[in-house]
């Protein structure tokens, strides 16, 4: 067994040796100056976890302190930030900078803060159109959890570099306040300020994919602070998959490919938004053209894809695999032609042609059009203004990216462990404690156990699955002794893993072996309290049939009206939810089961509204479908079905509904292997 240790919430101060970085900025190039590093990790590349992209026009600040919250894609064992003046017009200092755990809100956990340094000095002064890169942190950082990065501004600053869209509160209190572990009474916005990076150190990681784009990329009319844009949601499916990929949003709303305004276009944003970011080896070009297509004088079609020939080659040049983007519909948007909508077919046939250049397609149109009007948005994934998906197309263009295909296959092994049912030998004084928040996918909440040794957990993965890796986030509670047991049965444990120098912090641990039961078994508390875990996560590929489709993401043709009527229902586990359709033929739902399944029977459980026609269909990209069960004799209840094909996604398409109501399915499980 290996323990790949990420030191973690209980922190340990400054890796020595570190290195400080200033980047400063001439025109289109940049030099960027690190001095010699003695450090031991310097073995370990920085990957990228967050970013933003640059804008000009921010606010100014004088005598005040900025608190700004990031969302991560992967974690690592140490992390550096970069703090951008790049559109600035004289120089910024930063002093007090601190990094720590968020606890909601303008609030942090004082115990995981450290103070970030550059070239070993408490302060830095970036000069104008530069921008300074910190020195290594030992900060344990969490994958897709929140992270809190404080600054003092001691002087004006001049109006700031920014990301206006930020789609996060960022707070703001007069005087040095970074220490605090909540801010009083502070000032908020949705934008980010001067922060544009955050990076960890991670053995682990296979690289950084960047995506390009415009408001689609950030997340416009997604939930705000819910981080469902789609790069997020990209990154929870990365991590359940068991990829170590960092993803990192380059997205600008407004901007264009071919020209300036909301940001420098996307040509000339390449380099230093996407190549120069640390760790990438992908780029997903979204959605720039929308917006070119929609000026009141667009470009040509020719000229657009020139354009993005022009990214591709340059992506090619850097060695970057070059993901192009469909673009998706928005007729019925304030700025749609059908000049703009003819550029948007030619580009479209571009990217799918088989001389694009493009290495592979993420095709956000198929996903997200409307299959009785192509040119529209899918009413379940428009906003309401016909340019913008809502959170659920969000996460249908999340859905369609092609894992496999683009970061190469995971042998099936993902997460087996989240949304799974627990048990707990005892669950601490306190609120929301309980063994479920261990395997909920947020770093945000946790178990913790009473005060007494030994105390355990256990998740029931369903079925019996290879286990070759568990990840355990430790709270500041942690387990100085602890094994990692396996079980058939629930009552007989074979130990993979034992230690009894357990130092806290996040233990990634490789193990092998088989098992449907999987036990934290703490016999030593390091601490005077219990047993306090963030997260159990459980890497394994199946070993046996199962329902596959539980807890997976749903694409649905249309939601119902009605109270919790989304897709999600119909494979939460739970016979009390449901999915509803509008009252409409046809109508489908979609399973992505995160990985290709060999499928041996679907189980359909009806409500009073079922479909009289409908048909069971398989697919390895969401975009070709195979038939393996059809019936125009449907009479609801519980349809048990044997089928046989394979396949990643699974679809019930209904073409008659029995009733005057759309299609309602209480449950859909899809058994595979």
């Amino acid at each position: 067994m290996v323990s790949n240790k990420r030191r973690g919430r209980a922190l340990r101060g400054l890796i020595g040796g570190a290195v400080f970085a200033v980047l400063l900025a001439t025109g289109a190039a940049a030099q960027l100056v690190h001095p010699p590093s003695a450090s031991a990790a310097a073995d370990t590349p920085w990957t990228g976890t967050w970013a933003v992209a640059p804008q000009s026009g921010g606010g100014t600040f004088n005598r005040q302190t900025l608190r700004q919250v990031v969302r991560t894609s992967i974690g690592g064992t140490a992390a550096r930030i970069r703090l951008s003046n790049v559109f600035g017009s004289q120089p910024v200092t930063f002093a007090d900078v601190q990094i720590a755990q968020s606890a909601g809100g303008s609030s942090v956990v004082t115990a995981s803060a450290r103070t970030v340094t550059f070239g070993g000095a408490g302060s830095v002064t970036v000069p104008a159109g530069g921008s300074a890169i910190s020195d290594s942190i030992a900060f344990a950082v969490g994958a897709e959890s929140d992270v809190a990065v404080s600054f003092y501004l001691p002087a004006a600053t001049g109006s700031a570099t920014q990301h206006q869209l930020g789609n996060q509160t960022s707070y703001t209190v007069a005087g040095d306040a970074s220490g605090q572990a909540t801010l009083s009474n502070p000032a908020t916005s949705g934008s980010y300020s001067f922060l544009t990076n955050l990076d960890v150190q991670n053995p682990a990681a296979e690289g950084a994919v960047v995506a390009l784009g415009a408001s689609l990329t950030d997340g416009y009319a997604s939930a705000f602070g819910a981080n469902h844009r789609w790069p997020n949601l990209l990154a929870g499916r990365l991590n359940s998959a068991g990829h170590t990929v960092g993803v990192l949003n380059a997205g600008i709303s407004g901007n264009d490919l071919l020209k300036d305004g909301a940001g420098p276009s996307a040509l000339n944003r390449f380099q230093r938004d996407v190549i120069q970011q640390p760790g990438v080896k992908w780029v997903i070009f979204s959605d720039d053209a929308i917006n070119d297509l929609g000026d009141a004088h667009p470009p040509t079609a020719a000229q657009l894809i020139t354009g993005i020939q022009q990214l591709i080659a340059s992506a090619h040049a850097a060695g970057l695999k070059f993901i192009c983007s469909t673009l998706t519909p928005f007729k019925g948007a304030g700025y749609w032609t059908q000049t703009g909508e003819n550029g948007r077919a030619a580009i479209n046939a571009f990217i799918r042609g088989a001389n694009s250049g493009c290495d592979h397609i993420l095709d956000q149109d198929g996903a997200t059009h409307d299959p009785g009007d192509v040119q529209r948005f899918l009413p379940a994934y428009d906003c309401g203004d016909h340019l913008h998906p809502n959170d659920a197309g969000y996460q249908a263009i999340a859905n369609a990216v092609d894992i496999a295909a683009i970061f190469g296959a995971s042998g099936g092994v993902r997460d087996v462990a989240q949304g799974r049912p627990t048990q707990v030998s005892s669950v601490g004084s306190g609120t929301n404690l309980g063994g479920a928040n261990a395997v909920d996918g947020s770093e945000a909440t946790r178990w913790s156990s009473d005060y007494v040794d030994p105390s355990w957990l256990v998740v029931d993965l369903g079925a019996a699955y290879s286990i070759s890796r568990v990840r355990l986030s430790w709270e500041a509670a942690y387990g100085r002794a602890y094994q990692i047991q396996l079980s058939s049965d629930g009552g007989s444990w074979t130990t993979v893993f034992s230690t009894t120098t357990g130092d806290g912090g996040v233990d990634d641990l490789t193990v092998s072996g088989t098992g449907r039961y999987v036990r934290m078994y703490g016999t030593q508390r390091a601490t005077q309290w219990g047993y306090s875990l963030w997260s159990l996560q459980v890497f394994g590929a199946s070993g046996g049939v199962r329902d596959v489709a539980q807890g997976r993401p749903t694409q649905v043709s249309s939601v119902g009206s009605g109270t919790n009527l989304g897709g999600a229902n119909a494979v939460d586990g739970s016979e009390a939810t449901r999915w509803s359709s509008d009252y409409v033929d046809p109508s489908w739902l979609v399973v992505d089961l995160g990985a290709a399944y060999s499928i041996s029977r679907v189980r359909l459980s009806w409500e009073a509204a079922y479909g009289r026609a409908y048909q069971i269909q398989l697919s390895s990209d969401g975009g070709r479908w195979t038939t393996v069960f059809s019936t125009t004799t449907g009479d609801g209840g519980v349809d048990d079905l044997t089928v046989s094909g394979t396949g990643r996604y699974v679809r019930m398409y209904g073409t008659q509904r029995a009733t005057q109501w759309g299609y309602s399915l209480w449950s859909l499980q899809v058994f595979g292997s």
